[in-house]
């Protein structure tokens, strides 16, 4: 070994590049796992593209470095420079793939651990993402992770924040869940009033009342949100509900239940802001009805379209009723108008309202979280008191699922979109 290290010093001080690499490829054989390794095999991949000509030894020993260190961020710059100069465009790609999948691995088994952020950060660095660095450095740093690169995006205030932009249908279907496909967005969206008389909202049934005109902590950021959504006339109904739980009544009109007593927070912008964009998808409705009401109430408006349609889990007789009912306030024109979608739903087989309810939620986290590029407003909001424990993360827990989600391509691919206001 010795010997060998001493050539490789020599060949190299001399600048015989062809030799320093024989006997490099040599020693770095017999070199142990470890630092020392892997800065051999990057010499020895540097000199095989530089001196031998030869770009099969160079992707052997990148690949090398590559499986020793997946969460080096220098060897994966490297190699991703060589793939480029090389002009292998779909071999980088694969490249960046596999590097991103293994560092969000790495997240969701070290949620507050800085090594696979940072591989995420190059891994949108190298694909010229700036934004998308950004945002999971802010990710990391709102869960505790710090490192250098982390900390060279500076603080976790949000530069340009997306707002209204998130809404971008294109976006919208991007991050939406599976319980919540587009022709059934598209439906419960068109169909709001006529769902809000089947099912229309009560204050006294909610224990809320109007807040007027008095003043409440979430009034200056309706008025935000309102601003950049182009609404108005959003009114507030107060309840008894938990700290920072902001719910959309929905059904046309814009309304909110907001908790009676609440102090401004990160946590409090993080739900008014997720309410307003569910409101904003014509999904408040949906957000606010128990399942099983739920279940009955969209089953009602499918029958005006198939009177046969008769779903599993549903109280036959119930359903008889309510979809009478709808049919006394369901005007002729709108039939021509909703008929597709409405057939396009019944076509897709059963609906599961909870699923359906859980995925508007779901859908609310991740359009709230690319309209504010506010993590830790989402942590504040979904974990208030344990939200930076591992445990939680990894577990099936609403902040949990939005971290895997924050750290996605589909989540870059949303803000990608976004940005250019693309209509999908």
């Amino acid at each position: 070994m010795r010997a060998h290290e001493r050539l490789v010093s020599l060949y190299e001080r001399e600048g015989d590049e062809a030799k320093e690499f024989e006997v490099l490829q040599a020693l770095t054989a017999r070199t142990m796992p470890g630092p020392e390794r892997i800065a051999r095999l990057l010499r020895v991949a540097e000199l095989a593209e530089r001196a031998m000509s030869d770009a099969g030894r160079a992707e052997l020993a990148f690949e090398g470095a590559r499986r020793e260190a997946p969460m080096d961020v220098e060897v994966l710059r490297r190699y991703a420079d060589f793939l480029e100069r090389s002009a292998s465009s779909e071999a980088r790609k694969v490249l960046l793939e596999r590097a991103g999948a293994e560092a969000r691995r790495g997240v969701d088994l070290a949620p507050r651990e800085s090594p696979a952020y940072d591989m995420l950060i190059e891994v949108r660095r190298l694909r010229r993402d700036d934004g998308g660095a950004r945002s999971i450095a802010s990710v990391a740093l709102s869960l505790g992770a710090r490192s250098d690169l982390i900390d060279s995006y500076g603080s976790l205030t949000p530069e340009h924040p997306l707002g209204a932009r998130a809404m971008t249908p294109a976006a919208v279907e991007l991050l939406a869940p599976p319980s919540v496909p587009s022709n059934l967005r598209s439906l419960l969206s068109q169909a709001q009033d006529l769902l809000a008389a089947s099912a229309p909202f009560d204050p006294s049934a909610e224990g809320a009342e109007a807040l007027g005109a008095r003043p409440h902590p979430v009034r200056g950021l309706v008025d935000e949100w309102s601003k950049l959504l182009g609404v108005s006339g959003v009114e507030l109904f107060i309840t008894g509900e938990v700290a920072e739980t902001v719910r959309p009544v929905g059904g046309g009109s814009h309304a909110l239940l907001v908790p009676a007593t609440v102090s401004p927070s990160l946590g409090l912008r993080f739900a008014v802001a997720r309410a307003m964009l569910i409101d904003a998808l014509g999904l408040g409705l949906v957000a606010r009805v128990p399942p099983r009401d739920l279940a009955l109430h969209v089953a009602a408006l499918l029958r005006q379209f198939e009177p046969m349609h008769r779903p599993p889990n549903v109280d036959l007789p119930a359903l008889d009723e309510h979809a009478r009912a709808m049919t006394r306030v369901f005007p002729r024109a709108r039939h021509a108008e909703l008929s597709p979608v409405a057939f396009q739903v019944i076509e897709r087989g059963p609906i599961d309202a909870s699923a359906l309810l859980a995925g508007t939620w779901e859908l609310g986290n991740r359009l709230a979280l690319l309209a504010t590029d506010d993590m830790s407003a989402a942590v504040s909001l979904l974990a208030p008191d344990d939200g930076a424990a591992p445990a939680r993360l990894t577990s099936t827990s609403a902040l949990g699922r939005l971290l895997r989600v924050s750290t996605s391509d589909r989540f870059a691919e949303a803000r990608r979109v976004a940005e250019r206001g693309e209509a999908g």
